[in-house]
């Protein structure tokens, strides 16, 4: 009956739908040792959660530098219609904070690498998340929250496409600057992967944001992106780059070129 309970609680929560004592009791429910089976997957998560909350508490914060352009938090009290243009980051956490829930257990040593049917069971999850891509009622997170989301991915060592789908979304079109660098830097993990290549050149060429860009170019220069320079030169030569970038994309160039 409890178990029932908690799977209830877990859906509002990623809903956005629970109240304050409620997450509360998620927390304290998987602080216990004694976790039922089919709740373990989610266990690291929340454990992980109250300990970022309880370092916020103790006066750490190890986003403060980062998330500088965050608007105020609206209270869980407040009600307010979900805005179009932030609904894909609602839907990337989500998307991110499941896929890693294991891999954050991994990192903290709190349990053991899921089984081939718990990692089908998860895929089959994550598939019917994405075909919710628009609609789906995410609760709402801060930048610092998304770009932990991101940080997550650094415990897979091998490319899966369902991830790099996601960060190739969030690179392209995340509202903050942080997430977008954060996700670019994740895909490059990938780079031997042609396709995370080319995401990484084309976001390069329709990237605003002159700090994004040239994040943008470092990577590319260390991953050896010679098929980039093409578009490099096409950046030089258009008036509408930004003047600071110029020196790098110049110097990109020339690394590359050699």
């Amino acid at each position: 009956m409890k178990t029932k309970h908690i799977q209830k609680l877990i859906a509002k929560y990623f809903e956005g739908e629970t109240t304050i004592a409620e997450e509360q009791e998620l927390y304290a429910f998987f602080e216990q040792d004694d976790i039922p089976e089919e709740l373990e997957s989610y266990a690291s998560q929340f454990r992980f959660f109250q300990s970022k909350r309880e370092e916020d508490q103790a006066g750490f914060d190890p986003f403060q530098k980062i998330d500088f352009d965050e608007k105020p938090k609206v209270s869980k009290a407040e009600i307010h219609p979900v805005k179009p243009k932030r609904e894909f980051y609602r839907m990337a956490a989500g998307f991110l904070f499941l896929l890693m829930s294991f891999s954050i257990g991994l990192l903290l040593g709190r349990y053991e690498f899921p089984k081939a049917n718990e990692v089908s069971a998860l895929r089959a999850e994550v598939e019917q998340m994405r075909s919710t891509l628009i609609s789906g009622p995410y609760r709402q997170v801060s930048a610092s929250e998304r770009i932990l989301a991101v940080k997550q991915t650094g415990a897979i060592t091998e490319a899966d496409q369902q991830i790099t789908d996601i960060l190739i979304y969030v690179m392209n079109n995340d509202e903050n600057v942080n997430v977008r660098i954060e996700a670019a830097e994740a895909l490059a993990r990938f780079a031997d992967e042609d396709r995370v290549r080319k995401a990484l050149i084309h976001s390069l060429t329709t990237q605003k944001d002159p700090t994004v860009q040239i994040s943008l170019i470092n990577l590319l220069v260390d991953i050896k992106a010679s098929n980039s320079v093409r578009e490099m030169r096409r950046m030089l030569l258009d008036t509408d780059t930004r003047e600071e970038v110029k020196p790098q994309l110049e110097a990109a160039i020339a690394s590359l070129a050699t």
